[in-house]
């Protein structure tokens, strides 16, 4: 289970979270919210950060810590990162 929350502002406020049962659930979350909020990020159970969307990019952490980048405006991947 994830949960979705938007931001009206980055960092800002946020909606209440909405409940995403799998990844295909938040990846589609984000294609979608991403138009209507500056910012959205999808969390686990234990509230860890899982995806996050910023000004259109989605970022996603993975445990090698390597950070993979999509714009979702051309759906292009960005240069990987190091977090």
């Amino acid at each position: 289970m994830y949960f979705g929350f938007c931001f009206t502002s980055i960092n800002g406020n946020y909606m209440p979270p909405v409940n995403l049962p799998d990844a295909e659930s938040c990846l589609n979350y984000c294609r979608l919210q991403h138009h209507l909020f500056p910012e959205v990020r999808i969390t686990d159970e234990s509230d860890s950060l899982v995806m996050h969307v910023i000004d259109h990019v989605l970022e996603v952490p993975f445990p090698n810590n390597i950070l993979k980048r999509i714009n979702l405006l051309t759906n292009k991947p960005l240069a990987d990162s190091t977090y």
